[in-house]
């Protein structure tokens, strides 16, 4: 902790003394009432970082803590400078809910931080969320307010509906990708956010080819998301002192791993930043498709009302939705030999897109999967050519993966959801029903004995 307290006092001082803190505006500076509303949403019985104060204490005392913790708080934001302490914590392995316990791919990696570093960083997140509020997808859900999961899943499965009202063949390409927060470039959201260190030296751990390695170079050249976002000079460089020189500790080890990849899992705006680099990925992944025609079309009058006019003078096109690190695309097609070949083509892209922005994409099944409708002439023998000849699978020329195949489902579990082909409820009824009757039948013997 000395050690600490002597790194940050230096820091502090060497950054005032070179004159390089951005100008800074009321309006980037949390509030009082920012600070104090995130500690009276605390979280009861949460686990405790590495000072061991629980959340408890300050949902207890939530404006007395605020008053007096809020002068560090504009320290941090004036100096554009964290405590180290704010940087790190336990590196904690939680279980999935499901597969073997003896498995490491069983568990997930969350960051434990002390308790007042979550509060500093919701305070954070409010400034970060007024920010980019413009900047994100009409269907990008989660992290926002009224876009939750619901929305999303529903909107996949209206889009099944209307093709099917409609009458045309519909697919969609359900993503996967790799540990999508543990090894997201910090580069791709800000500059200077993993320290002084090279980039280039964590590139020999990525297992991707050497012309993605090149292609990456190139998009770390351009404007990172924050400055795509249009975000102030005192926002980015607090968001980059924010992801530079973190640390985290293993429970029972007492050595420190210095980390310089993701948006670090646990900590309050680790979803949000990923939120914030998946916009430039998806344009760049929509300016690669020559199959604008068969996006989605909507057309309105612009205006967001439940009532519906009859000046329908705007159409948006929408080719995905997504739910964090949850991708869905889209496309529909009047003549049903044509999905096949216009979903490789997608797939494709979509791959080494992914790909050239430092992220894998998980190909196993249940993971990474194609949901085909086939309607009008001809589809039984296209349906017949997929599922039966192909044995549910197509095969997809990747520019970095070379050849490789993707599965083609019948019914696909999309946020907590089933969707089909034939766009029924009836797995979600059956699925709620044998859950309702687990839950039941132990206590049927107590309650009506």
């Amino acid at each position: 902790l000395e050690m600490g307290l002597k790194r940050c006092a230096q820091r502090q001082q060497q950054r005032a003394a070179k004159g390089d803190l951005p100008l800074l505006s009321l309006q980037e500076v949390p509030t009082l009432q920012m600070l104090e509303k995130s500690m009276r949403n605390a979280k009861r019985n949460r686990g405790t970082g590495i000072d061991a104060i629980p959340d408890e204490l300050y949902a207890a005392l939530p404006s007395e803590i605020a008053k007096y913790t809020y002068p560090l708080l504009l320290k941090m934001h004036t100096t554009c400078s964290e405590p180290y302490s704010f940087k790190g914590g336990w590196q904690a392995a939680i279980w999935k809910g499901k597969g073997l316990i003896n498995s490491k791919l069983s568990f997930r990696q969350i960051l434990i931080e002390d308790c007042l570093a979550k509060k500093f960083r919701r305070a954070h997140r409010e400034l970060l969320m007024h920010a980019a509020k413009d900047y994100f997808m009409p269907l990008q859900c989660g992290g926002r307010k009224g876009l939750g999961t619901d929305i999303a899943s529903h909107a996949a499965m209206l889009f099944s509906k209307v093709a099917k009202h409609v009458g045309v063949s519909s697919g969609k390409l359900y993503i996967d990708i790799v540990a999508a927060y543990y090894t997201t470039l910090r580069e791709l959201v800000v500059q200077k956010a993993s320290g002084p260190s090279n980039w280039t030296k964590m590139a020999k751990s990525f297992k991707i080819e050497d012309a993605a390695v090149e292609k990456l170079a190139q998009i770390l050249e351009m404007a990172t998301a924050m400055q795509d976002m249009g975000a102030s000079d005192h926002l980015q460089s607090f968001t980059a002192e924010i992801l530079s020189d973190t640390w985290c500790v293993m429970p029972g080890c007492h050595q420190v791993s210095h980390t310089r990849r993701g948006t670090r899992p646990g900590d309050p705006i680790a979803d949000l930043l990923f939120c914030i680099v998946l916009v430039p990925i998806v344009k760049r992944l929509r300016a690669c498709l020559d199959v604008v025609e068969d996006f989605v079309h909507l057309s309105w009058d612009g205006k967001k009302t439940a009532e519906l006019s009859g000046d329908q003078h705007k159409e948006e096109a929408f080719l995905d939705i997504s739910l964090a690190d949850d991708l869905v695309l889209m496309v529909t097609t009047q003549h049903p030999e044509q999905l096949e070949s216009k979903l490789q083509k997608v797939s494709a892209i979509a791959i080494d897109t992914f790909i050239e922005h430092g992220l894998d994409i998980n190909l196993s099944e249940h993971k990474t999967e194609l949901v085909l409708a086939f309607r009008g002439r001809g589809a039984m023998p296209c349906r017949r050519k997929v599922h039966i000849d192909q044995g549910g699978k197509v095969t997809i020329e990747s520019k970095y993966k070379g050849s490789c195949l993707i599965n083609v489902a019948l019914e696909y579990k999309h946020l907590g959801t089933w969707t089909n082909e034939q766009c029924t409820m009836r797995q979600n009824i059956s699925e709620g029903l044998a859950k309702a009757n687990a839950a039941f039948r132990p206590l049927q013997q107590k309650v009506l004995a």
